[in-house]
């Protein structure tokens, strides 16, 4: 199932009871948009995990995030899957080669996950997502590099503590759980859809900024006839912050368009 990696790749915990006011030395959210700036980024290590009905699948990348003052527009992310635990229909086919995703306006261009469906001499299938759209956003289950949603996730902390000392700056760990339409509040969704609860975890640095991010959430799917749960979670760390950030497009005459279905 190669398309489920390259879809997830390019997009990718227990919450603490104890309530506490969720204020910071700093704001994180004005530190953040100081960083909003074009042509710079932050530099990202990735693990994101999908457990269907207890079959496993992690995916590992690492890369640049690109910025303008709205957010990230931009990314360029290698990656690799591994299959941890394969069921009967599921993951079936995956590619466990590297792969590597770029992500420019509402394009995706992936390499290594669609390769048996590439005409000879094309090394990258564009994907096109619909108009409006900033595919480099699908990063992450909950785009935390976007002002408004870093300031809806911070609104439901219900926990704030001292954190681990990350890339040499001392942080606070701060835990919550908030809704896909709390973190999307103008986005169009179901009822259903925005009722969904995401867990999150921030490590936010001394000066601010976002150094790890953990998210966590849970869907009822089925599986053939099967009911099952789909747990999907991440890990991310953040590094590098202010760094130059320029992403390209490949050359067009190795890029294929990706029409679904296939």
């Amino acid at each position: 199932m190669k398309r489920l990696v390259a879809s997830l790749a390019i997009v990718v915990l227990s919450v603490l009871g104890v309530v506490t006011p969720a204020h910071a030395v700093t704001d994180p959210v004005a530190i953040l948009k100081k960083h909003l700036v074009l042509n710079q980024g932050v530099q990202i290590s990735s693990v994101w995990k999908t457990d269907q009905g207890g079959a496993s699948i992690k995916f590992r990348h690492t890369g640049d995030l690109g910025f303008d003052a709205s957010g990230v527009i931009t990314f360029d992310l290698a990656g690799q899957a591994k299959v941890e635990n394969k069921a009967k229909d599921i993951f079936v086919g995956t590619s466990e080669g590297p792969t590597r995703s770029i992500a420019i306006g509402n394009k995706t261009y992936i390499s290594g996950a669609y390769d048996d469906r590439l005409p000879d001499g094309k090394v990258w299938a564009r994907t096109t997502w619909p108009k409006g759209t900033v595919a480099a956003r699908n990063y992450s289950l909950l785009n935390v590099l976007d002002p408004a949603t870093l300031k809806a996730v911070l609104a439901t902390a219900k926990t704030k503590a001292p954190g681990m000392e990350l890339d040499g700056v001392k942080t606070t760990l701060y835990t919550g759980v908030i809704t896909v339409k709390q973190a999307s509040p103008g986005a169009k969704m179901s009822a259903k859809e925005g009722a969904q609860r995401i867990g999150w975890r921030l490590w936010i640095g001394s000066d601010g900024l976002i150094r790890r991010q953990m998210t966590t959430t849970t869907k009822k799917i089925k599986i053939g006839s099967r009911a099952a749960k789909d747990l999907l979670g991440e890990d991310i760390y953040y590094s590098g912050w202010g760094s130059e950030v320029i992403i390209t497009a490949p050359p067009a005459e190795e890029v294929w368009d990706l029409k679904f279905p296939f």
